[in-house]
């Protein structure tokens, strides 16, 4: 039904999915025989996974990728053999790709985003964490990772 429901992207919305040329500085400033001098202190050992999860979160959104792709790519959905998914094989395409890139983060956690212009959030794939959301009159949407908060 969404692929049904989707229409493909124009050429030029294509090229704005991931900005090429800070992509290709970040690889040419890499070597790739060691750690990347350019990414340590994008991931830290002695910080919590959750703070690393957002620098690695951080990192793609400002090279373009976004918000929501980057998060389904980190924190993937358990996709294999779920029957809602058979008629979308787009979707599960989507996390295999991305599986070949990134491992899968799987900490307990409520992950929120927001643009400014829109807010976003995704549970972790084990649904450890309980979340609640509340939209008022005017609009606002409040959310909570723990039940009783407001």
């Amino acid at each position: 039904k969404a692929r049904e429901k989707s229409k493909p992207l124009p050429a030029e919305k294509l090229n704005d999915l991931v900005d090429a040329e800070n992509t290709d500085n970040i690889v040419m400033l890499c070597n790739t025989q060691d750690v990347p001098n350019v990414l340590e202190p994008l991931v830290d050992l002695n910080r919590s996974d959750s703070a690393n999860l957002d620098a690695v979160f951080e990192l793609m959104t400002k090279s373009r990728h976004r918000a929501p792709c980057a998060l389904m790519s980190l924190v993937p959905t358990a996709y294999e053999n779920e029957p809602s998914l058979r008629d979308n094989p787009e979707i599960v395409d989507f996390y295999k790709f991305h599986g070949g890139l990134l491992e899968a983060w799987d900490g307990p956690a409520l992950l929120v985003f927001s643009d400014g212009k829109s807010i976003g959030a995704s549970l972790d794939r084990n649904g450890l964490r309980p979340a609640r959301y509340s939209i008022t009159k005017d609009g606002t949407v409040y959310m909570m990772s723990e039940t009783g908060v407001i």
